[in-house]
């Protein structure tokens, strides 16, 4: 299963057009097709849309096209969020995302300009459980672009909460649990773990060092089933081993844990199930089509963040930690 952020929806969308035959440059009859990305988070100070167009011509190489940035966006779209419920309609503004701390990577794509489009969270105050929908004007009398979602409202730690300790025990399993509402469809789990770093014969060189650990991808639960994710302790301390370096010269002090449940609406689950269904070992190269835009394609969607910062390790997962046989090499104090 893939990761729910802006790197899966810009690489699967890549590989779409790009992903068929590495020996031919097709082209086809000129065609204006809407690609967007929008993902809503209800935690988020700034929403952002981005919208660009598929550039197919028949004279010109697709290769080619994707590097001209007036062949990527419309000039004049407007793009707007309605709040079904009653009717508000709300403008977003068209900015560059590299003027805004948002650079766009280099790769097919012309990464200059980098329009997107925004609307402070505070101007449209996205409520938990609301239907949104997303209109696209792209001028020219073209049709609307449409596509609508439900706010996935905000989820609510269990185990650990902030300031709680964690046990990672060698033989024992681990368990991460969150509150989940109706909206929330999909979830990946991911620790960032961090380190303190220094020589032994000169502690003030202090390094900073902050490893992800993706520990789970794809999770989809049952109605009323419990949100959690569970999984040996033992694999804290082997991804330890895994990731770090041993070092005789080096000590190391576990700083804590910061834990992040994403959580995605109904339409980004089924986005992935139909993308994933296609790209195993055993899969065509073709990759299928999947979109909730009434024109164009692309995905239009929810997704909320939980983030808890500052989870301890209990003592005698420090202990196992200092002297375990697996990471007693590493340096840890």
């Amino acid at each position: 299963m893939k990761r729910l952020g802006t790197a899966l929806l810009l690489g699967v969308l890549s590989t779409a057009w790009f992903g068929c035959d590495n020996d031919l440059e097709l082209t086809a009859d000129w065609q204006d097709i809407p690609i967007v990305y929008g993902l809503l988070d209800i935690n988020d100070p700034v929403h952002f849309i981005r919208l660009e167009k598929a550039f197919l011509d028949p004279q010109t190489s697709a290769l080619t096209i994707a590097q001209i940035p007036d062949s990527l966006y419309y000039e004049s779209a407007t793009v707007q969020l309605e709040r079904v419920s009653d009717g508000s309609v709300f403008t977003l503004q068209r900015v560059d995302g590299t003027d805004i701390g948002l650079p766009k990577e280099e790769g097919i794509f012309a990464s200059e300009p980098n329009y997107l489009y925004m609307i402070d969270s505070a101007q449209i105050d996205l409520r938990p459980g609301e239907e949104i929908r997303l209109l696209i004007n792209r001028g020219d009398e073209k049709p609307l672009v449409t596509a609508t979602t439900t706010i996935v409202p905000k989820l609510e730690p269990r185990r650990p909460v902030e300031g709680n300790n964690i046990n990672f025990d060698y033989i024992l399993n681990t368990r991460i649990r969150w509150a989940s509402p109706d909206e929330a469809k999909i979830f990946d789990v991911v620790l960032y773990l961090n380190i303190l770093e220094f020589p032994k014969n000169d502690p003030s060189q202090q390094t900073e060092r902050r490893l992800k650990w993706e520990l789970a991808r794809g999770l989809v639960f049952e109605a009323n089933e419990l949100t959690e994710v569970v999984f040996p302790g033992l694999e804290f301390y082997l991804f330890l081993q895994k990731n770090l370096e041993e070092d005789d010269g080096l000590s190391r002090v576990f700083q804590g844990i910061d834990i992040e449940v994403t959580a995605a609406g109904q339409e980004l689950m089924d986005f992935i199930r139909v993308i994933q269904a296609n790209t195993g070992i055993t899969a065509s190269q073709d990759v299928p089509t999947f979109t909730n835009l009434s024109e164009g394609r692309g995905i239009f969607s929810s997704r909320s963040v939980l983030r808890v910062n500052g989870i301890q390790l209990a003592g005698n997962s420090r202990d196992s930690l200092r002297n375990g046989i697996h990471t007693k090499n590493l340096g840890f104090l």
